[in-house]
């Protein structure tokens, strides 16, 4: 009997490792829901500031405030801004509004689609994301 002590000692020891490792490997993942997708290719979650034309940075909504992060379609208020571009962009006019955007179509985790109540910059309807 006093021989089978130490192979029940380890056998308990090498059962009780692979009890927690098989804990540890189970973990459910961490999530923080739906993100929306800078122009770095980063997942933000309830920007202050989104910039709607990547290549130049002439146009973006800013100092937004969020509701319904996370469901199908979340909205926000805020100010957009944009670059006239006359006679060119550099020398163009910076001009801002008030405006309320919306993000919709979400896409493994990230709302893929903006639109917004500013004719000037969504009058041919939801930009993708990032643009």
């Amino acid at each position: 009997m006093r021989r089978l002590i130490p192979y029940v000692i380890i056998g308990s020891m090498t059962l009780a490792s692979l009890l927690v490792a098989m804990l540890s490997a189970h973990q459910p993942a961490v999530t923080y829901g739906v993100g929306l997708e800078n122009c770095a290719r980063n997942s933000q979650h309830e920007p202050a500031t989104v910039i709607l034309f990547c290549a130049d940075g002439n146009a973006l909504v800013g100092d937004l405030h969020w509701s319904d992060w996370g469901s199908s379609r979340a909205t926000a208020t805020g100010v957009a801004q944009w670059n006239t571009c006359v006679p060119s962009c550099t020398s163009g006019v910076w001009k801002n509004a008030k405006v309320t955007v919306h993000v919709f179509r979400i896409e493994r985790g990230l709302y893929t689609r903006i639109t917004g109540t500013n004719d000037t910059l969504f009058a041919k309807g939801p930009l993708t994301l990032p643009s």
